[in-house]
């Protein structure tokens, strides 16, 4: 019975539910981007690293690396890697959730 509700989206928790789901698929959205940028990269036989890996100056400095100049290209056209990357941006660290920051 809690089974068939569960999967019929009829308990008693719905929103949380529906609210896993959603961070859920941004998080697969994100994955696939950065996957595709890595294969890209390693079809290409191209260094990943720059002299300056620091999340925050993506953009800012020429010396990013490869990695993380494709990562800020590629988030101009999708929007769940622009929201990941303006939430490491502000300098925190996030596991799974916006909830749970860790300063």
């Amino acid at each position: 019975m809690l089974e068939m509700s569960i999967c019929e989206g009829k308990g008693i928790d719905i929103d949380l539910q529906n609210e896993i789901k959603l961070e859920e698929n941004h998080w697969r959205l994100v994955l696939k981007a950065i996957i595709d940028i890595i294969m890209h990269l390693a079809m290409e036989n191209s260094a990943f690293r720059g002299t300056d890996e620091l999340v925050s100056n993506i953009g800012k400095s020429n010396q990013s690396g490869k990695f993380l100049n494709l990562v800020n290209l590629v988030s101009h056209y999708n929007e769940p890697l622009r929201i990941h990357l303006e939430r490491h941006k502000k300098g925190s660290v996030t596991y799974f959730s916006h909830e749970n920051v860790i300063k």
